[in-house]
């Protein structure tokens, strides 16, 4: 019976985010069902809408529900270490290369999406689990939900007990309505005293209990992945070298190291996402989406080396490479390991922090696009082991318009510029990222009527002195079509 209920309220809120008010009705056929028997899936329920009455089965009602959802949607709940997913944390549109959300977006070849971040810096459970953000969460059909964040409860006093309380009273709301609810341990803070990381240490046990024996809900041990499991000390935390830069938050090698981590946990849940760019016949061209010319390099040679960009090589044709400070490279070529197109490879080197090195292409009054329409940029790179002082490699995407005087940029993977995490570099190691930044539309604007030109770059920045080796690869600026 009570089964049936939560069906029944599964329904009325699939019926109230397509506006329509309704009220469900369990049939009195069903109502005398024992309590402990679950829903078989074929029993009746009434639906009163709009003044008429009709009949749904559970299944019909389960079907109709999920169908609404998006599938690889994630909405986070949550505090700072959530919320530095952007570096804007209002407008959304710089996605920080510190986040280990971003990284694992990247590494997995963008295979789970961002619906909703209302993740609050500073903020404790009860602070950041709201109503409304609860509600649009919800409201964002994210398939998945992910609630983390208890460090700042423990460091404002609060107990093991009434942290969990508050997450569960959350995450039951987001199973009620037939969502997975994602919850995460707690490292805490190197800062904790005695009493703090008692307070942890029982919080991470009741939420490992609670996840082992409720439906619904997955577990993501963040805490093991982060925390130093060979420190000797009885009374404080230790977390992993380098992977922090203030014994809270990851630092960009932590981002590496976790969104690896959790790249693996997502890539168990979902497939693959497919590439924007399907061959080298995506080029600007054929068709109306894609934007740029040479986009997968097959052309190797006829691009602009702006002042001393390039010491050696040449820049493939439709691309300027260019440079802030005294960043120089030198590029070659070779057929792309995936068997898409040519790796373009960058050695770059930098005489002094805020030197940048970057590839790009401007599609000045691009034919296609208007005002209004939505536009998104997406490269592979890899980044070759041994790097030195190399503060960070990411995308940028901008549209301007009105007379090239007003300009819209998105970033993927952007390092921070200024603040506690700028100084700090990137993983030494070898990594892929396949960046994308999120769809950008173009405003309009009531001086010209048009696009004047939109701004495609690759850019590794570095933080002083050093070197790095760049991969380039199945570049693509994409109109999103109208669908039917």
């Amino acid at each position: 019976m009570t089964r049936l209920f939560r069906w029944a309220g599964t329904l009325l809120l699939a019926l109230c985010l397509i506006g329509s008010p309704a009220v469900a009705q369990i049939d009195p056929a069903v109502s005398n069902l024992p309590a402990a028997s679950a829903p078989s899936g074929g029993e009746s329920v009434r639906i009163i809408q709009n003044g008429s009455t009709k009949a749904a089965t559970v299944i019909q009602i389960a079907a109709t529900v999920n169908n609404a959802l998006v599938q690889n949607g994630f909405a986070y709940l949550g505090d700072s270490r959530l919320a530095s997913q952007y570096n804007d944390t209002s407008t959304k549109r710089n996605a920080n290369a510190a986040s280990f959300i971003n990284v694992a977006q990247a590494q997995s070849g963008n295979r789970f999406r961002t619906l909703y971040n209302g993740a609050i810096a500073g903020a404790a459970s009860g602070a950041y689990l709201t109503q409304a953000t609860i509600g649009a969460a919800l409201a964002s059909q994210a398939k998945y939900v992910v609630i983390f964040g208890a460090v700042n409860d423990f460091g404002q006093g609060q107990t093991a007990l009434g942290a969990f309380a508050n997450i569960k009273a959350a995450c039951e709301q987001v199973i009620t309505v037939g969502r997975t609810c994602v919850l995460f341990t707690e490292p805490g803070s190197v800062s904790y005293n005695a009493a703090q990381i008692a307070a942890r240490n029982d919080f991470n046990a009741m939420v490992s209990q609670y996840a082992a024996a409720r439906g619904g809900v997955l577990l993501y041990d963040y805490a093991a992945s982060l925390v130093d499991g060979s420190n000797a000390s009885a009374t404080s935390i230790a977390f992993k070298t380098g992977e922090s830069y203030d014994g809270t938050h990851l630092s960009k090698v932590g981002a590496v190291d976790e969104g690896s981590n959790f790249a693996a946990f997502v890539s168990a849940l979902l497939p693959a996402r497919p590439q924007a760019s399907i061959d080298p016949l995506t080029a600007s061209g054929f068709g109306t989406a894609e934007q740029l010319v040479n986009p997968f390099f097959i052309a190797t040679t006829g691009g602009t080396a702006n002042g001393a960009s390039v010491s050696k090589g040449t820049v493939p044709a439709g691309w300027q490479a260019t440079r802030v400070g005294g960043a120089s490279a030198a590029i070659t070529s070779a057929a792309a390991p995936d068997g898409y197109g040519t790796d373009i490879v960058a050695t770059m080197t930098f005489g002094a922090a805020n030197d940048s090195w970057r590839l790009l292409q401007y599609v000045t009054a691009p034919a296609n696009v208007a005002l209004g329409d939505r536009v998104e940029a997406r490269v592979t790179i890899n980044v070759e082991a041994g790097s030195s002082n190399l503060r960070g490699c990411y995308l940028s995407l901008g549209a301007w318009t009105d007379g090239m005087n007003t300009s819209t940029v998105y970033f993927s993977m952007q390092p921070l510029p200024v603040g506690a995490d700028a100084a700090t570099n990137a993983s030494t190691g070898a990594f892929t990222w396949d960046l994308r930044t999120e769809p950008l539309t173009i405003p309009a604007t009531g001086s010209t009527g048009i696009v004047d030109r939109l701004d495609f770059q690759v850019i590794c920045a570095a933080n002083g002195a050093g070197s790095a080796v760049m991969h380039i690869r199945r570049a693509s600026l994409r109109k999103l079509l109208p669908l039917p």
